[in-house]
C-alpha cells in the first residue's frame, strides 16, 4: 500500500489512519511516532506525498527506519509543499540519507530544517553527498549533522 502511495499521481489526502499513525486534515505535527515495522515507514511516506496539512515532521529514535526509510521519506518529501521541519535523530541512518535527502532539497521549496543528528552511519560521504545537491541560492535552510 504504502509504495503504491509513492507511486499515486493524485496528490490529494485528505485522511489516512492505520495503526501505526494517523494523519487527518487537522493534523500539523507528527512527533515522537515510532514504529517497530519497517513497513510503516513506507505507509507513512505514501500518505506524507499527498499530505497538504503537515508542516513537522519528528521521527527521531526510531531505530527500523534507517538508510531505506530515508529513501522513502525523501522520495515523498520532493513533491510535498507543507513540511518544514523533518527530525530523524538517531534513526540508523547511514551515508545514504546525505545523497536521498540531497536530491529532495533540490525540489523541495518549503523545507527550512533538517536535522540527521546522533547518526553515527552519515560520515563524511554522506555530508558531502548532501552539500553537493544542494542547489545554489537556496533559502534558509537548517542542517543539524552533530553527534552527543
Amino acid at each position: 500500500l504504502g509504495e503504491a502511495m509513492l507511486k499515486n499521481t493524485a496528490r490529494q489526502l485528505s485522511y489516512f489512519a492505520c495503526d501505526a499513525f494517523e494523519l487527518s486534515p487537522q493534523t500539523d505535527t507528527l512527533r515522537k511516532w515510532t514504529s517497530t515495522l519497517p513497513s510503516d515507514i513506507t505507509l507513512l511516506a505514501g500518505a506524507l506525498r499527498s499530505n497538504t496539512t503537515l508542516t513537522a515532521l519528528d521521527l527521531s529514535d526510531n531505530h527500523v527506519f534507517g538508510d531505506a526509510g530515508s529513501r522513502h521519506i525523501a522520495q515523498a518529501i520532493k513533491l510535498n509543499a507543507t513540511v518544514r521541519s523533518i527530525a530523524l535523530r538517531a534513526t540508523g541512518l547511514g551515508d545514504q540519507a546525505g545523497v536521498s535527502f540531497g536530491e529532495a532539497i533540490k525540489t523541495n521549496k518549503t523545507l527550512t530544517s533538517l536535522d540527521l543528528s546522533d547518526n553515527a552511519g552519515i560520515g563524511e560521504e554522506g555530508a558531502r553527498a548532501l552539500a553537493e545537491r544542494l542547489p545554489p541560492g537556496l533559502g534558509c535552510l537548517s542542517l543539524n549533522f552533530g553527534h552527543r
